[in-house]
């Protein structure tokens, strides 16, 4: 049964912001949301972008970046949100640009009383192609993800790059008309789709029957594009028994009838058409598993010395002047992740590595 939120008959400019770190993916969302989402959506929120830096995939030059700019973006993102709830956080792992984010306390820092939603899409390069540099991008961003984010692996395959941009802009613009405050007792995966009702010729009955198919149908997940370290039948399952969809409806489809299909959120507003995000929750267990996995299986990668890993991690570590691959790496741990939720699970990561090490001797 739908919960009646009315929006208004214009657009409306939401007490959710937007916070685009120097990402190239963030940046092409924004743009895709300014050119066109915000007015199919009825809706405005304040952004503060970071221009794109090509750091070449390095997380040494990721934590640089962070240390010189962290007052400067703290300072830019909290004058952007005055008088503001929440702020939507977006961007692409597998690069550095999130890592300089995340390493400077943003967006959290700007304001600590606002509620903040991670939108997070994996790296096809990661996933897919198991490229180095984007790798080792993914897992140094893996402890940084909490309840209160959305995980969507990366949908360029089926689509292009210009569309996966448009269908998170979608998620974005229809996710910030529900409360955020609703969305931070969980890690969710989800997706986004539009029913074209401007010039259909279809009843309530109809939108209805494809609404529950949308609610029904699969979500832009694949747990191997995150946990490619784990294989078989033996890993922890990652999806939750819970889901909610929320949907923007145009003024007088509040009332659709979608009984039987779960906690679907109807919210009217000046739209043509209904936007719709379908969340489902990931079981908190595989999500702490892939928060320290990654990182473990990265330490493994680089004591084990002999794969395109650990080369490319030593490479790093003699560009810093040293030449100790695995120290290096757990100094790197200890030195850039700060936090009550990255700090633990740097600390399992290491006191677990330490363990292994003396049993081992």
């Amino acid at each position: 049964m739908f919960n009646k939120i009315f929006g208004s008959s214009s657009t409306e400019t939401l007490t959710t912001g937007l916070s685009i770190p120097p990402n190239t993916f963030a940046h092409s969302a924004l743009e895709t949301l300014e050119e066109s989402v915000f007015d199919e959506l009825a809706v405005e929120l304040p952004a503060r972008k970071h221009n794109d830096k090509n750091l070449g995939g390095d997380p040494f030059a990721a934590a640089q970046l962070a240390r010189v700019s962290r007052t400067d973006w703290t300072e830019n993102e909290a004058s952007s949100y005055v008088n503001l709830n929440s702020v939507i956080h977006t961007s692409t792992l597998g690069g550095t640009g999130y890592l300089a984010h995340r390493f400077a306390g943003l967006p959290q820092a700007a304001d600590s009383s606002m509620e903040v939603l991670e939108v997070l899409v994996g790296s096809d390069e990661a996933a897919v192609e198991q490229r180095p540099k984007a790798s080792i991008a993914q897992v140094l961003a893996y402890p940084f993800i909490d309840n209160g984010t959305i995980l969507l692996s990366n949908q360029v395959r089926q689509s292009s790059k210009p569309g996966v941009a448009a269908d998170v802009a979608g998620l974005i613009a229809t996710v910030a008309r529900h409360d955020i405050a609703d969305l931070k007792h969980y890690v969710y995966t989800g997706h986004y789709e539009c029913i074209e009702v401007a010039g259909n010729q279809r009843t309530k009955a109809d939108f209805a029957r494809i609404l529950g198919n949308i609610v029904r149908s699969d979500n832009w997940f694949d747990p191997s594009d995150w946990m490619w370290w784990v294989n078989g039948p033996n890993s922890t399952p990652a999806l939750g028994n819970n889901s909610q969809a929320i949907a923007i409806v145009p003024e007088g489809y509040e009332d659709v009838n979608l009984t039987g299909e779960g906690t679907v959120h109807a919210i009217a507003a000046d739209v043509d058409d209904i936007h719709v995000v379908v969340l489902h929750t990931l079981r908190r267990d595989w999500v702490d598993e892939l928060r320290v996995g990654g990182l473990q299986w990265l330490h493994s990668a680089i004591d084990d010395g002999h794969n395109e890993f650990a080369d490319l991690w030593m490479s790093y570590t003699r560009d810093q002047g040293l030449d100790d691959p695995l120290a290096t790496f757990e100094d790197f741990l200890e030195s850039n992740y700060s936090g009550r939720t990255a700090g633990d699970t740097i600390d399992e990561v290491l006191s677990d590595q330490q363990l292994s090490d003396s049993q081992d001797h």
